[in-house]
């Protein structure tokens, strides 16, 4: 059985079992070897699937590790440029605006609100935002309880296990 893709291993095993039924559920020598090549060749493929499965979810997690410790190295060298520019800003207040190499270092004026109690802010000085979300928790509930939600069905999927 060479080289079989999943999908034809799958409809082959359609077709025998079509063949079966027609036969009144007779299993005869050559529908029993079909049947036995037909499993050979689905653990086959399966196992061969895994494998890859197994190694993209080996790379995945990998690459999440990989991602955090950038992360963490973007935070670290962001927490020293921050730093550095703090004492840049002391002593540039401190000593005035100053040439180094191809830098002019000054300090420039700028104004920031700062909000301490956002419960009193007059009503005309805020902007409101409403969200709203589906609760799929409470619907899948409320479905299950053969309650009607429009615009929602409840759907039973089959999701494959490796163990």
């Amino acid at each position: 059985m060479g080289n079989v893709s999943l999908f034809e291993i799958t409809r082959e095993h359609v077709e025998i079992m079509a063949l079966i039924e027609s036969n009144e559920g007779l299993i005869d020598e050559e529908i029993s070897q079909a049947l036995k090549i037909n499993r050979d060749s689905l653990e086959s493929k399966s196992l061969n699937y895994v494998k890859i499965i197994k190694h993209c979810e080996s790379e995945i997690q990998r690459a999440k590790e990989a991602e955090k410790q950038i992360h963490e190295f973007v935070k670290r060298k962001n927490n020293i440029a921050t730093r550095l520019k703090e004492n840049l800003e002391q002593a540039i207040g401190r000593f005035g605006s100053i040439e180094t190499g191809f830098y002019k270092l000054s300090l420039r004026k700028s104004d920031q609100v700062i909000i301490e109690n956002e419960s009193i802010i007059p009503e005309e000085y805020l902007s409101t935002k409403t969200i709203s979300v589906p609760e799929k928790l409470k619907i899948k509930s409320s479905l299950k309880e053969n309650k009607d939600v429009p615009g929602t069905y409840l759907m039973t999927k089959y999701n494959l296990q490796i163990k």
